[in-house]
Order: C-alpha cells, then structure tokens, then sequence
C-alpha cells in the first residue's frame, strides 16, 4: 500500500486568493527517507501541514496510509504519524524522560499516569537516541544537537510509522547535523521508519535521502533520486545564482555555488 498520496493539490490561506501550492502531486510507496527541498517561500511547512491534517486542501487529495488526515481522530492519528517542528515550544523545564513521556499521551488513557511499558519505551528511545544517561537533566540545559534530539526522542516515544519533520537541522553547527541526520537514517532503515523531512539545504538531501521532492513557487519540479536533483541546472533554477560541478571520490557528481 501507498504510505503517502498527494494527488493534485491546491491550497491557499484562509481569506487570500493566491494558491501556495499547485498541481502538486507525488507517491511515497517504498521510500525510506524523503527530502521536500526548496528555498524559503516555496511551500515546504504548507505542505507539511496539510500532510499532518493541520489544513486541508481546497482541491485535490492527500491520503496518508490510505486515508485523509484529516479523517483521522487527533489522537488516533498521533499513534501513527508524529511531527518535530522547527522551533519546538518547551514552556516548562522538564527532565529530558519527563519530556520524551509526553509522547505517550495517545497511548494513555485520560487522567491516567504513564505505565510501566510507557516509561520503558521511553528509556529505549533514549537508549537509541544516546541520551538515556541525560534523563534526569532538565531539558533547558541540553546543547541545541542534544534538545533536537531530546525532541525527535519524544517524537519516536509516540511509536509511529511516518515521522515529519520541519527543518531539522536548521541552526546546529557541523557536527551536531551530522549526528541528527545519522540518527534519522538509522530510524529509517533500522526501525522501519518512514521519514519526511523539510530542507533548504539541497547537500543534506543529497547525503540523507533517497527521493527528493523540490518545491518552487508551490509547485512540484521533481521527484526523483537525489543524484538526478541536486545538479547544477535544477539549483540554478531553484536558487536564481549559479553553480559549477565538482566530483565526489567516489565518482558522483555535485554541485556547490559558484562565487
């Protein structure tokens, strides 16, 4: 079964005219880690949301595991899709276990205190993500690569087939990048994970991913493999500067911006 379809979609804000998406259609069948890639302004969050049934469509259709996300209760939905927003909001300082348990609302009953089996869960996600010996220390005192995955941990303790995220790697140094992204494609092709992923960084789909979908101006460019995406003529295009090709040792091709 098609885990994502999105067939035809056109979506503009409430009380403006302008479409932000159009025509955008694509299938996520067999694919591990999918990157939507595109500048700012190309609709990359707007498709997130409606992927997440935060807005629906004013015409054409999205399914994600066969139905509608918007047909889904809130809390069933959220045992099978779980969402890592760019900025994520942390009003209280929680320990790092305290926070990842939060995940666990879909799964708790109302008015009931995490079980067991939740605080083990927990501790796993934790034990995957490296963090299970910071669980006790209070979230605000994570650097920024620890707190995005203290975030993905809390994203994950929900148990989902398909995990969103916006951006994921936005505002962390090198190494942090790298360690966020290695944990992603561990997820995808040792836990089963679908993972879909916002960037604007076309070098982070090129290394991560194995499909890339490239936004412009709402509409879809391509859905392709990332070696037939991020060459010079489509980040040309995508980007308005020009780029030349370099080659890799190991004899792919790349493009970095010329200057």
């Amino acid at each position: 079964m098609e885990k994502i379809i999105v067939d035809n979609v056109y979506y503009h804000y409430p009380g403006m005219d302008e479409m932000v998406l159009r025509e955008v259609s694509f299938t996520v069948k067999d694919e591990r880690v999918v990157a939507i890639l595109g500048p700012n302004g190309s609709g990359k969050t707007t498709l997130m949301r409606l992927l997440l049934g935060f807005d629906e469509p004013v015409k054409g259709e999205i399914k994600v595991l066969g139905r509608a996300p918007v047909s889904y209760d809130r809390r069933e939905y959220a045992k099978i899709v779980s969402w890592v927003p760019q900025e994520p909001s942390i009003p209280y300082p929680f320990t790092i276990l305290e926070y990842v348990l939060l995940g666990r609302t879909p799964h708790v009953g109302y008015l009931s205190a995490p079980s067991e089996s939740d605080l083990e869960r927990a501790l796993s996600v934790l034990e995957l993500l490296g963090l299970r010996e910071l669980a006790s220390r209070p979230i605000t005192k994570l650097s920024g690569g620890q707190k995005r995955l203290a975030v993905i941990a809390r994203a994950l303790a929900q148990e989902p087939r398909i995990l969103f995220l916006d951006e994921p790697t936005s505002h962390l140094d090198l190494g942090n990048k790298h360690l966020v992204l290695r944990i992603l494609r561990k997820l995808a092709y040792e836990e089963n994970i679908l993972v879909v992923y916002t960037t604007h960084d076309p070098w982070e789909a090129l290394s991560l991913s194995d499909r890339v979908l490239v936004l412009y101006n709402g509409r879809v460019l391509a859905y392709q493999e990332p070696g037939l995406v991020v060459t010079r003529e489509f980040l040309e295009k995508i980007y308005g500067i020009r780029f030349i090709e370099c080659k890799c040792s190991d004899g792919r091709f790349f493009a970095l911006p010329e200057y």
